[in-house]
């Protein structure tokens, strides 16, 4: 399907099964191209506080946050002999977080700063308007006034910031409030909006914001996603006749490393495959299949700003070489 429905609420859920699963005539039906995915945990207006979003309590507390229901169905599954029958899906997942304490003080480093840069703008900017409304005469006369101000309030409250790069800073600043169109006095919110903007530029809030929440999305540590799902076919196409030929269940340990090889992510995949094979001797009769099957397989991952690779599969391509030289094929292979 081009589009996964995303439900946020169960009268939502509730409203795509109907209407997808029944016909007008109320018959169910197994719909065509159909997915759909379900978190309880965040339907409605569930609210966090921002400790408990990035730090869950507990084990239990991680499951239900991330578990996840989903379904999707088919009307043109083939079958062996290219049938087209009714097939549904449905699956389960969940993601536990491992988090290590340099994951914890890069949050850190990163809610300091934003908190350092929310006050410096908050005083600056009360500053700022109690001179524009104690008629301050001209930009002059502002910038003036202001450049002590902007000065002390960074060494105040950037903490983290030297002396020399606090003057740097308001040089920086002063010299763009300069370069603005005069302040009119009847009218100085244009003005003021400039100023402000001035000072959300050279702090950098909406770099260090986005940065964060870029941080957030792909954080530090250890995580291992667990899921599971089963498939099952009416090969009839009478929704009183069905198989299920096949569940799986995987799981997806991944490490994303720090400092400088924070761009690398290493995963590891499990699977186990349980086949029905009195399914595929009726319906695949020329298939090989086996009842257990048990897959693995690692992968190391890299993304960067204009280039992204993966490195898999490293043997078949090795086997892949070696049978196209034609040479030592048959002992590689056993």
């Amino acid at each position: 399907p081009s589009t996964v429905l995303t439900p946020k609420t169960y009268q939502a859920l509730e409203t795509a099964l109907y209407s997808n699963f029944l016909s007008e005539n109320g018959e169910v039906l197994i719909p065509n191209n159909f997915a759909l995915e379900f978190t309880p945990f965040w339907r409605g207006d569930t609210v966090l506080d921002f400790e408990d979003f990035l730090y869950p309590k507990g084990l239990k507390d991680q499951i239900q946050r991330s578990s996840s229901f989903s379904v999707a169905s088919t009307q043109d599954f083939l079958l062996g002999d290219s049938t087209k029958t009714n097939s549904i899906a449905v699956g389960y997942r969940t993601t536990l977080s491992f988090g290590n304490k340099n994951d914890r003080d890069k949050i850190t480093e990163y809610r300091t700063k934003l908190k350092a840069n929310q006050r410096v703008m908050t005083k600056i900017v009360s500053v700022a308007e109690n001179l524009v409304n104690e008629g301050v005469s001209s930009k002059s006369d502002f910038i003036e006034k202001m450049e002590s101000e902007i000065l002390n309030t960074i060494k105040d409250y950037h903490y983290e910031i030297s002396d020399k790069e606090a003057e740097e800073y308001t040089k920086k600043i002063v010299d763009d409030i300069n370069s603005l169109s005069e302040l009119d006095k009847n009218n100085p919110d244009p003005f003021l909006d400039a100023v402000y903007n001035i000072l959300d530029s050279n702090l950098n809030m909406a770099d260090v914001f986005d940065n964060f929440k870029n941080y957030l999305e792909e954080r530090q540590g250890g995580s291992i996603d667990l899921a599971g799902a089963m498939f099952l076919n009416f090969p009839s196409n009478d929704l009183e006749f069905s198989y299920v030929p096949r569940i799986s269940f995987w799981a997806t340990p991944t490490y994303r490393f720090k400092d400088n090889w924070s761009f690398l992510k290493a995963m590891i995949v499990v699977r186990y495959d349980w086949y029905n094979t009195d399914y595929y001797k009726k319906y695949f009769p020329s298939a090989e299949v086996f009842e257990n099957n048990l897959n693995y397989g690692l992968a190391l991952a890299s993304e960067f700003k204009k280039f992204s690779a993966m490195l898999g599969d490293i043997s078949l391509n090795l086997a892949h070489q070696i049978v196209k030289d034609g040479e030592g094929a048959s002992k590689f292979i056993e």
